[in-house]
């Protein structure tokens, strides 16, 4: 369950990772790095004097230490031996529904690649995500990586022989990244998600698990309140961290600067817009939290 495992799989889909400051840097956005292991706290200064934005890179993303950044949460399951009593009357009887009408176990790569790129295509578009070139082959050549990557948890729900939902969890030392679920809009009435979700849970927390399973950091853009609720339902809670944003002096500068509510404004506009809504509260976070201190080649 190393860190090793996720690099080796980024590398292999294509990602360039570089290591400072005491983590990984992977890129999440063109020339935005976000830190792993995703839980590790580091020290703000450090990041901001090190290697990471000397590289191709004008920002950073990352969990910092107490007194650094600004207060934030991520969210996880931490319960041991996670079972169907532990969720609400409610939740408990989506969960019992969907488990009637799919089969939820670990893929093959066959599988997956079956029909993973279709449900991958339809949750996007009922996201309101753009779908760019090269989609089918980049989700290929992501398939291949997974059934290559150790720590790679693949799991799905399968009616009639087709799939109907699937997720994916990196292992990264004790914890369980959940960091995909796609599911086809014709089964979202049969609780797909929900049986998905409680099954791969049971499994990654029983004795012989992992300490606990992420879903994720509270996102730059506004949370979707449809997609907190379900996962808060299926067992999931909010803890709280501290969240930082690390750019280049002269970025960093700018953006604090009466610019700043300029470019966040004129970046609302295009609405609908996922990375215009991310650069806004990216924009948001930078000029609430504190200044820190640039390397010399940042700060010119």
């Amino acid at each position: 369950m190393s860190a090793e495992h996720y690099k080796a799989f980024l590398r292999a889909t294509g990602h360039e990772v570089i290591e400072a400051a005491g983590a990984y840097w992977c890129p999440i956005a063109p020339r935005f790095l976000m830190s792993f292991p995703f839980d590790r706290e580091l020290d703000s200064a450090e990041v901001a004097r090190s290697a990471v934005l000397r590289q191709n890179a004008f920002g950073a993303r990352f969990l910092c230490r107490e007194g650094q950044g600004s207060a934030s949460w991520k969210i996880v399951c931490e319960r041991r031996n996670y079972d169907i009593e532990h969720l609400s009357a409610n939740t408990r009887s989506k969960v019992r529904r969907g488990l009637k009408s799919f089969d939820v176990r670990p893929l093959s790569q066959a599988e997956l690649e079956a029909g993973g790129i279709q449900l991958n295509r339809e949750t996007l578009r009922r996201q309101g995500r753009k779908i760019g070139s090269g989609f089918d082959a980049y989700w290929s050549q992501y398939f291949s990586a997974l059934a290559k990557t150790e720590s790679a948890d693949v799991w799905g729900a399968v009616s009639g022989g087709k799939l109907a939902a699937y997720c994916v969890a990196f292992r990264i030392e004790s914890v369980a990244h959940l960091l995909l679920l796609r599911s086809s809009e014709l089964h979202l009435s049969e609780y797909v998600n929900n049986a998905l979700i409680f099954g791969y849970l049971k499994h990654a927390l029983s004795p012989a698990g992992v300490s606990a399973v992420s879903f994720g950091l509270a996102p730059v853009q506004r949370e979707m309140p449809l997609l907190l609720q379900f996962k808060e339902s299926m067992g999931f809670v909010r803890k709280p961290v501290r969240q930082a944003f690390v750019l280049r002096g002269p970025v960093d500068r700018i953006l604090r600067s009466p610019a700043g509510p300029v470019i966040r404004n004129l970046a609302l506009r295009w609405r609908g817009s996922e990375q215009a809504e991310k650069a806004a509260g990216m924009i948001d976070w930078v000029r609430a939290q504190p200044r820190l201190i640039f390397v010399k080649e940042d700060a010119k």
